[in-house]
């Protein structure tokens, strides 16, 4: 306890006084960052020996353990008719309105996977081209009314492409 009462009044007497008194003087130019610095770790490392004794003596209080207990137990007896008030009404309200269960819907899934496996060999092979103009398109697309010959470039390109 005079552990305590110590960090008390030097949490006290750094907060209230030293500190103030140090910014007051460093803004007349009368004293260096240092000297705030230093009273403000101070009364910091004061108030954090303060709260963590207090904390202690609290969990130590049978009193603090009890209303814990029972709050814990309170809310786990809450939690648990919760969820089997809600699991009653929504597996009705499921059944009622059609819903597949989350059973149902990964049964689902795994289906559609084991699909996807089963093609994917089937389609890999398939190599995806891209869509070139065919020679008649081109014709069609020329000024003159005669067949127009493809040139020697476009001839090869039309080779390589089908190729």
């Amino acid at each position: 306890m005079g552990n305590a009462l110590e960090d008390l009044t030097t949490a006290y007497t750094t907060l209230f006084i030293d500190l103030p008194l140090s910014g007051l003087r460093r803004s007349l130019g009368l004293a260096e960052e240092k000297e705030t610095t230093e009273a403000a770790w101070k009364a910091y490392d004061a108030s954090i020996r303060l709260a963590t004794s207090a904390i202690d003596r609290l969990y130590r209080t049978p009193l603090f353990g009890e209303a814990t207990a029972r709050s814990l137990d309170l809310f786990l007896q809450g939690q648990r008719l919760s969820n089997a008030f809600s699991g009653a009404v929504f597996t009705t309200l499921w059944n009622t309105i059609g819903l597949p269960t989350a059973a149902e819907t990964q049964a689902l899934r795994a289906e559609v996977q084991a699909l996807r496996e089963e093609i994917r060999p089937l389609t890999t092979p398939l190599a995806v081209r891209p869509k070139t103009k065919a020679p008649r398109e081109r014709e069609h697309h020329t000024t003159d009314t005669a067949q127009a010959k493809p040139t020697k470039s476009e001839t090869t390109h039309l080779i390589r492409a089908v190729a």
